[in-house]
This record gives C-alpha cells, sequence and structure tokens, in this order.
C-alpha cells in the first residue's frame, strides 16, 4: 500500500492506524522511534559512523548493492528503530531482499516491524493495539522492543514526552492533560483479542471494567480524528440520541460481546443486553444500536455504505464532515462513520443533545470552518507557552492570506508543541488555545512584535 503524508512522522501516524493500532499506542511507538533516529529509515547510529567510516545515505547504499557485507554482524543500529541484534538485523535485510526493496526504505521497514511485532513482540504488539494512555505503552516500547542500555526514568519521561507531542499533533489533542476534544467519549467495536480481525473466542476477552470499559474489544476511548477522515450522522430525534448513547456504553461495558467480523451479525441476533456470548464488527454494532433505540433496521451495511443506510431510514440528518469540536461540534448519540471504507463509532459522552438549545441539531458555530491545515516543520525549542501581545488572529493555515478563525485577545495564553510552517521567513507556530471556553487550533506568527514566550 502507498504510505499517505506530507512527512515521514504523517506517514507513519496513518500507517499504524491503518493497522487498527490505538492512537495512544502509535503516538508511543514514535516517541520511541524519534528518539532512536529521528524518524529517518536510512538513520546509521550515530556513533558508529566514525567507525565505519559512512554517512547514512553511503552506508544504505553499500549494503543495498552488496559493496558492504557485514550489515548484520556490525554491531551497528540502524533504521527507524535502530535495529543492531544480529539476528534482526538479518531477519530485516533478508525481509528487503525478498520484497526487492531498499534497506532504507520507509513502508519496507514499517511492514516489517508489523511482521517483527506479532511474531517476535506479541506482547508489544497487543499493547499497542488496546493502549489507553501514552506514558504507559511508551515505557513498555522502550523496556520490551527497543531496549536500551539507558532505560532510567529521565529517558522514560523524555520518550513519553516525545510521544506526546505527536499525539498532540495527529490526533487533535486538547490543550487540557492531553485530553482530545475536551472529554468527548466514543463507543465501538475495535479489534478481537488477538489484535486480528476475526478467528477468536466468542465473548469479549480483554474487558477490565463492567461500568466503564476502556481496553476490552468493543470498549470507550476518547474521540480522535480518523486519517480517512469523518463524517456525521446525528439523529433527528434528541430521544433517540440519548438511547443511542446509552446502548453503546452497555455494548461496551458487555463482556458477552465480542469482535469478529467472521460472525459480525451475533450481535444483532442476540441483542445488546445479550447473555449469550456473541460477536460483532463495528459496524454490526452501530446497526442493533439504532436497531433498539429507534426501533427501526437499518439493514446489513458495511463501513463502506453505512452514510447512505442510515440517511435512507430517514432518522438521521445528512452527513456532515467533522472538522474540529469547536467548528462542528459532535453530541452524545452521534454516529461518525470515515469517508472511505474503515471504522464507525458512536459518541457517548462529553455533550448532551440538550447543548443544542433543544433543537435536533447543533447551533451553527461562530467560527470559520476552514480545514487546518498540518504543520510542516518540527523544532523543539519552539515548544512551550506564549502570551498575545495586543490582539492577535488565529488562522486556519500559516501566512496572512490564510482564513481567520478568532481573534485573540491580548494576553491570551497558547501552546505549541514544536510544530511551525516557515512562510517569506518567518515561522508560523502550530498552537492550541482556549478562549471562552471554546478550544481552537491553528496558526499564529511566531514574530515578537504579537507574541511572547513564557
Amino acid at each position: 500500500m502507498a504510505l499517505r503524508g506530507k512527512d515521514n512522522a504523517e506517514k507513519i501516524w496513518n500507517f499504524f492506524l491503518d493497522e487498527r493500532f490505538s492512537i495512544y499506542g502509535i503516538a508511543a511507538l514514535m516517541g520511541n522511534l524519534f528518539a532512536e533516529s529521528g524518524l529517518d529509515p536510512k538513520n546509521l547510529q550515530n556513533s558508529c559512523e566514525k567507525r565505519l567510516n559512512y554517512t547514512d545515505t553511503e552506508y544504505t547504499t553499500a549494503v543495498d548493492n552488496g559493496t558492504y557485507k557485514n550489515f548484520a554482524y556490525d554491531g551497528a543500529g540502524y533504521g527507524l528503530p535502530q535495529f543492531t541484534f544480529p539476528s534482526r538485523k538479518e531477519a530485516f535485510y533478508k525481509y528487503a531482499k525478498d520484497v526487492g526493496k531498499s534497506i532504507g526504505d520507509l513502508e519496507t521497514q514499517l511492514l516489517f516491524m508489523v511482521k517483527e511485532m506479532k511474531k517476535d513482540f506479541k506482547s508489544v504488539y497487543s499493547a499497542l493495539k488496546t493502549a489507553s494512555d501514552v506514558k504507559t505503552a511508551s515505557d513498555l516500547v522502550l523496556k520490551k522492543y527497543e531496549a536500551p542500555k539507558d532505560q532510567s526514568d529521565a529517558v522514560k519521561r523524555k520518550r513519553a514526552e516525545y510521544g506526546q507531542e505527536y499525539f498532540n499533533r495527529f490526533s487533535g489533542a486538547g490543550e487540557k492533560k492531553g485530553e482530545i476534544n475536551m472529554s468527548i467519549m466514543v463507543g465501538s467495536a475495535r479489534i478481537d483479542e488477538r489484535g486480528n480481525a476475526s478467528g477468536g473466542a466468542a465473548g469479549d476477552q480483554k474487558q477490565t471494567s463492567a461500568t466503564n470499559d476502556l481496553t476490552g474489544e468493543v470498549s470507550m476511548q476518547k474521540m480522535y480524528s480518523h486519517s480517512k477522515g469523518w463524517y456525521i450522522l446525528r439523529p433527528k430525534s434528541a430521544a433517540h440520541a440519548v438511547k443511542m448513547a446509552d446502548l453503546m456504553k452497555a455494548a461496551c461495558n458487555n463482556a458477552n460481546i465480542g469482535y469478529d467480523q467472521g460472525n459480525r451479525l451475533g450481535v444483532v441476533q442476540h441483542g445488546i443486553m445479550t447473555a449469550v456470548k456473541t460477536e460483532c464488527d463495528c459496524s454490526s454494532l452501530v446497526r442493533e444500536v439504532v436497531k433498539e433505540a429507534t426501533g427501526k433496521d437499518p439493514g446489513n451495511f458495511t463501513t463502506a455504505n453505512e452514510a447512505a443506510s442510515l440517511e435512507a431510514t430517514g432518522l438521521f440528518e445528512s452527513k456532515r464532515s467533522y472538522v474540529s469540536q469547536s467548528a462542528t461540534p459532535v453530541y452524545d448519540g452521534d454516529v461518525l462513520v470515515t469517508k472511505a471504507k474503515g471504522h464507525t463509532v458512536i459518541v457517548v459522552s462529553g455533550n448532551a443533545r440538550k447543548a443544542a438549545s433543544g433543537s435536533s441539531s447543533a447551533p451553527a458555530p461562530s467560527v470559520s470552518t476552514a480545514k487546518i491545515e498540518s504543520a510542516k516543520g518540527f523544532d523543539k525549542t519552539l515548544a512551550g507557552a506564549y502570551k498575545t501581545i495586543g490582539s492577535l488572529y488565529l488562522r486556519a493555515g500559516a501566512g496572512k492570506g490564510k482564513p481567520e478563525l478568532v481573534v485573540m485577545p491580548n494576553n491570551t495564553t497558547v501552546r505549541n508543541y514544536g510544530y511551525y510552517t516557515l512562510v517569506d521567513g518567518t515561522k508560523w507556530l502550530y498552537v492550541q488555545t482556549t478562549i471562552k471556553g471554546v478550544t481552537y487550533t491553528g496558526f499564529c506568527s511566531s514574530n515578537t512584535k504579537y507574541l511572547a514566550k513564557q
């Protein structure tokens, strides 16, 4: 498959999203990979360059063309995770040759990492699929997958901080404790107990709570931005929305409902409150929730045609694209489905429908609905809190000509995690700020006439 993204970081994030890794697990893994190689797949361990008399590019070329023959046994770390042990380097080299790719090819390394985890690091693979916080997952990757000599608390803390930066960049993270979209929680059928799409035992083998399960095959998690984008399908009836949120919570907390695409209609046969161990997948679970909440079965659909199927019932408003919680807020009971075949969830808590002032629809936001651009650069020294000097526009992209999101009053605090875009010699910082209870993400100029670092 072709990697998607503007830079290595975005490509790696999207790759592991497609592999159904938890967003916390992806961030944790990326933080460790950044510490090891700076996310450069051709990175030769810096301390070995002088000994081997090769630059990153020269080493990669020499191994690829066969002029350097000691790749597996030279004791030098290489690539994203810095493969070092002879057995791992030998296995990776063989894999690259078998698929006809350079050892420095990013996608080849990512595919091999997944293959290697499934075979030799099963506990790490499973944990990254279901991780619910960056720090715990980061520590596990450090100890069980990377295993550097220095595993001190300081190293753990730094790698987790790197991971949190990627989490904030790609998941739509809010300013508060790394949470995304404030306290919005979604529920869905996610993956089976082995990290696979089918073939597991009936029922949820991973559930840890009967009241607020965040780790199971069918469970809740903080809302996140999907790489394929979300469509919002909002129930026209607020009463239906409340029931749908409650039923999805009940499904997530019912240990008798597990994940298996091969037996996905089990939940439709047995129901949300089933006492019989059964299975579902993400779309069949949404179908059953809608059926029980409204009394109308929307029929058998997948994520590829879910939006059209739900609209056809007459129970939902026309689909709309999700941009951000400030621009296109979601409410409890909303169905989110990817714009291309992928995944679907239901919002279970965090923004009750009563917030819509009794209307079946959310009120129109007072901010721009312009799509927020991605940052193009990263500099750790930029990270930190800043205060505005006078009023300053927050924009959807870098540059004075980009759409205005909001006017930030004098002395407004904004937070940057190191990401920026350079325009005409000026770094435009990718920041987050909260104004009158609304969290915004966008760009502002780093010119010291307008912004002061704290």
